[in-house]
């Protein structure tokens, strides 16, 4: 009974708190903002000799610029697929060494569990009017495969003025 009347009682302490004490909320920098604090900081590391490059992230890790020519994204995503994953009208033909050969229905997952991470990477090079591309992909699911894809590329653009047809 007493465990109850202090429970009732921090109920009651508790009840003037509104919904609202209890979110926080936060500021976040246009992409504006950022851009410019990210050419300060550079500009100033530039006259003191240092090589750097410059990220602003915000609380959350997310990157809102690298620089005025380079851009960072990353994804997650997760998904669960159900249903078509299974031919219930399949059947298999099994042979053992020690036996006759068996005769059963094809049994497959009912769903599929994935896990993708994409994080790509764009740097643009205006003297040469290219970009270096790079892109790192991880895909994991519940059947065990586990993949890692790295691509890396470079993007030129092409100047009407330069190409000639023979």
């Amino acid at each position: 009974m007493c465990r109850f009347a202090i429970a009732a009682l921090l109920l009651l302490l508790a009840a003037p708190l509104r919904a609202q004490d209890a979110l926080v909320t936060y500021k976040s920098l246009n992409p504006d903002v950022a851009l410019d604090l990210a050419r300060a900081a550079l500009s100033s590391c530039r006259e003191r000799g240092f090589q750097v490059a410059v990220a602003v992230v915000d609380r959350f890790g997310v990157t809102q610029v690298l620089s005025p020519t380079a851009l960072v994204s990353s994804t997650l995503l997760w998904s669960r697929g159900k249903g078509w994953y299974n031919d219930p009208y399949k059947l298999t033909l099994t042979f053992f060494p020690s036996g006759s050969p068996v005769v059963a229905a094809d049994v497959r997952p009912d769903h599929r569990n994935t896990v993708v991470w994409l994080t790509r990477f764009r740097s643009h090079h205006p003297a040469s009017g290219g970009t270096l591309q790079a892109d790192y992909r991880y895909f994991s699911d519940d059947w065990g495969i586990r993949a890692h894809t790295l691509e890396v590329a470079w993007a030129q653009a092409l100047q009407a003025e330069r190409l000639r047809a023979t």
